[in-house]
């Protein structure tokens, strides 16, 4: 038996494996695709330039250069910036208890900035971080009949458009994993939807989801100077809260979504007028923001930043707020999924 079998020179074969193990050993094939994609990755932070730098590399969320990435020997492995971001709500640390009995609610609202059917990375993107959320309950705004949270929910959805928008496209979409129920038709119903809601154990829920208009945008004709198509977009839609009250004394109300406008101590979107106008509102509701002020989730951990989507339950709610959250857990909005924070609200069992 010989082990150069492969060879035939004309030569001994000893001869021929001293040669063989006397030749320079050819040097591995360069990994080209890695390489292109080690450079894709390091390009992503040009892409991120919104971020706060110092802030997202302290949580290794990006690269502060291409020679980090590569580098892996010297620095320590880091978060690939193309993962959805997640904080500690988002994996539902209190949503169920260890034997795995339902320990409360949680109800969430994102504005999903229109993820149209061609948006298919960013769709999934969303789709995964509705996932992390794992609410009961979702508000969805400017969003999509094809983007909600799962087989096992239901939805009521706003119908009607008033600006340009394809298929599926949605102002408001209402998700629950409890029975839902839609409420007849808001006074708003392309910006508005209400809907009644089963939860496991406890008193009946209406949701009332809602987008308000935002500076620059009109509402039925209603100019935007001064802050007037707002002004009257809330003073039909509070009606419908003060209604629902009204109707519905043995139920808990929230009215929930994007309102386009701070609660914070101070300013940051909207304006300080309309700011007094939707406080007088959610007053006369008896409906309480649990995203205002010093609760405000955005303001905690982004100073130059506020909520501007909001969750406004009555009393009884309020008193089984357990925590208040934002999502992602970084200085801004992750624009690959939306220009808004996400907020999720935490609500102790009922009884």
């Amino acid at each position: 038996m010989t082990t150069c079998a492969a060879v035939s020179t004309g030569t001994s074969w000893p001869a021929q494996c001293l040669a063989l193990s006397l030749r320079p050993r050819r040097q591995p094939r360069r990994d080209r695709r890695a390489e292109s994609a080690v450079s894709r990755d390091c390009c992503t932070i040009s892409d991120h330039a919104e971020l706060d730098r110092a802030a997202a590399v302290s949580q290794g969320t990006l690269y502060t250069s291409c020679r980090e990435r590569v580098g892996a020997a010297s620095y320590p492995v880091m978060q690939r910036v193309r993962r959805p971001l997640r904080n500690p709500v988002a994996v539902g640390q209190e949503k169920r208890s260890r034997d795995g009995v339902f320990s409360g609610m949680r109800v969430a609202t994102w504005n999903v900035a229109r993820p149209v059917p061609s948006a298919r990375r960013r769709r999934k993107l969303v789709a995964g971080q509705i996932q992390a959320v794992e609410a009961d309950v979702w508000v969805l705004t400017e969003t999509h009949d094809d983007v909600g949270p799962g087989p096992e929910y239901r939805s009521a959805s706003t119908s009607g458009a008033d600006r340009a928008s394809g298929p599926g496209e949605r102002w408001v979409s209402i998700w629950s994993r409890f029975p839902i129920e839609p409420l007849p038709s808001t006074s708003d119903p392309v910006r508005a939807v209400a809907a009644r809601i089963a939860p496991a154990r406890g008193t009946p829920l209406i949701v009332y989801g809602t987008v308000l208009p935002w500076l620059g945008s009109s509402w039925r004709g209603i100019e935007a100077v001064d802050g007037k198509a707002f002004e009257a977009a809330l003073d039909v839609q509070a009606a419908d809260w003060r209604a629902i009250r009204r109707i519905h004394p043995d139920h808990d109300l929230m009215v929930a979504g994007d309102f386009n406008q701070d609660l914070a101590d101070t300013h940051y979107y909207g304006s300080r007028a309309n700011r007094l106008r939707l406080t007088a509102a959610l007053q006369q509701a008896d409906l309480i923001a649990l995203t205002a002020s010093g609760d405000d989730p955005v303001r905690r951990g982004s100073p130059t930043n506020a909520c501007i989507d909001h969750v406004c339950v009555s009393e009884a709610l309020r008193r089984r707020c357990r925590s208040v959250h934002r999502w992602p857990d970084t200085p801004r909005p992750d624009r690959r999924m939306s220009d808004h924070f996400g907020i999720a609200v935490e609500f102790s069992p009922a009884g």
